[in-house]
């Protein structure tokens, strides 16, 4: 069996350890992922008692520099994230065929 490391490149890296430090206790979770042509994104999951929910958001966008993505959820909401999605376009196809 072997192992696999992912690093994360330095502007997220550092994005996310300001997010810890100014909003970890809020914070359950940090989640990062690569993008090909961009710095990659973060997914912010915050306490589902963490309020007001929209300062947080607020707060966060100004740790997070423009270039990287920022997604802020709540933990009840981590779930949806795995739904299927529906956009019109998919629609589209399907009624093309």
């Amino acid at each position: 069996m072997s192992t696999r490391s992912v690093l994360i490149p330095d502007v997220p890296h550092d994005a996310a350890n300001r997010l810890h430090q100014q909003l970890g206790e809020q914070l359950v979770s940090l989640i990062y992922y690569p993008e090909s042509f961009y710095p990659g994104g973060l997914v912010a999951v915050f306490r589902d008692d963490a309020e007001p929910f929209v300062d947080l958001i607020a707060e966060a966008y100004k740790h997070v520099p423009l270039a990287i993505y920022l997604h802020c959820i709540r933990l009840n909401e981590l779930p949806e994230l795995c739904l299927p999605a529906f956009t019109s376009f998919s629609v589209a196809l399907v009624a093309t065929v």
